[in-house]
């Protein structure tokens, strides 16, 4: 699928191909840690970063791509079109910038939101000494979820009945519901995993070895699906004080508080930031830019699943899956690209101005 814009990518080895090319002209040497499963051609999967600034630096800005696989189109063009206009040569003193390029490489790879076990990520940072966090009300839906045939009747089911549970609970509820995490399901929807992913551990000892005596650490983590069609929505799992929310022009939420896109979700990678990072002040924010309405998004979430479980990914219905999956996280059409550039780099530069000041 050729894409029409020079910084956006058309699958994600491309989209590695230019993160490459482009620290390579800003001779930033790449560290790359391979993934122990390969892509839907065969070709290898790496998580590459690069660090830009002093090797100890009191503020650490922290980048990511990818933590949902198939979104990673979106923070990977951010940092690409960052680089190539040359912003790393104008780093504020004692600042270090981390850019994170394809957390999950299997789900860049093969349009996934979930890695090569069927995690996802962002409910896969919780406490393995604590008790698994439950979501009960997503058993209602598991067996719904998983239908021994797929066809436009069972479609229209499913969605029925995520209808049926928003009228009567509200929107978010559902979303709460079938997305917060479940962690007894691995063949479901939004599993958050039975133990700690590759990814999980790539994560952390990135931040380790580039946080060491920071004061000062902040995670913007790029996504896509919720809200409105290219517009971005900064959302954080904690209220943030009032000096950090003044960084921004957008709109800024608070998941906890219920008044963002989406629920409080279990597991996630701002919580796994907080797990590495004791000494310091950490601040996660999600970049959230919207695609299409959350029924339509959620519907190409459960259909995947059922692919990959039951379906023939070379199959007419298995293209058909996998197109709409990609279109729903990644529309590339040249209003959509040129919003969510226009508004990642806003963010970006609004994000290094305002931790310079901490």
């Amino acid at each position: 699928m050729p894409t029409k814009h020079p910084h956006f990518s058309a699958d994600y080895s491309e989209a590695r191909r230019k993160f490459i090319s482009a620290c390579s002209a800003a001779r930033l040497p790449v560290k790359s840690l391979a993934n122990p499963r390969l892509g839907p051609d065969g070709e290898p999967l790496y998580t590459d970063y690069v660090s830009i600034g002093p090797g100890i630096a009191e503020r650490v800005l922290i980048v990511n791509s990818a933590t949902h696989g198939v979104e990673g189109f979106c923070g990977s063009a951010a940092v690409i079109a960052w680089l190539r206009t040359k912003n790393h040569q104008a780093l504020p003193s004692g600042m270090k910038i981390v850019l994170l390029h394809a957390l999950n490489p299997y789900g860049f790879a093969w349009l996934r939101r979930v890695n090569e076990n069927n995690v996802d990520l962002n409910r896969n940072f919780i406490s393995r000494h604590a008790v698994l966090p439950d979501n009960a009300e997503y058993e209602a839906f598991h067996s719904i979820f998983l239908p021994k045939h797929w066809n436009d009747k069972v479609s229209g089911n499913i969605q029925d009945k995520l209808w049926e549970f928003a009228d009567v609970n509200g929107v978010l509820s559902m979303q709460a519901a079938v997305c917060r995490g479940q962690y007894h399901r691995p063949n479901g929807v939004f599993f958050g995993g039975e133990s700690a992913a590759w990814s999980h551990h790539v994560f952390k000892e990135i931040v380790r070895s580039n946080c060491k005596l920071a004061k000062h650490v902040v995670l913007l983590d790029f996504h896509t699906g919720l809200g409105a069609y290219g517009q971005p929505e900064l959302i954080c799992s904690r209220q943030l004080g009032e000096d950090v929310k003044n960084w921004f022009t957008d709109r800024m939420t608070c998941a906890e508080l219920g008044d963002a896109v989406g629920p409080s979700l279990f597991g996630t990678i701002g919580q796994g930031l907080r797990q590495v990072v004791h000494e310091g002040a950490v601040y996660s924010i999600t970049a959230e830019f919207g695609t299409f309405d959350v029924y339509r998004v959620l519907m190409a979430v459960i259909a995947d699943n059922w692919l990959h479980l039951f379906g023939d990914l070379k199959s007419s219905l298995g293209a058909d899956m996998k197109r709409e999956v990609r279109q729903s996280f990644y529309p590339d059409e040249d209003d959509w690209c040129e919003q969510v550039l226009k508004g990642s780099q806003r963010i970006l530069s609004q994000a290094i101005e305002g931790l310079a000041k901490l």
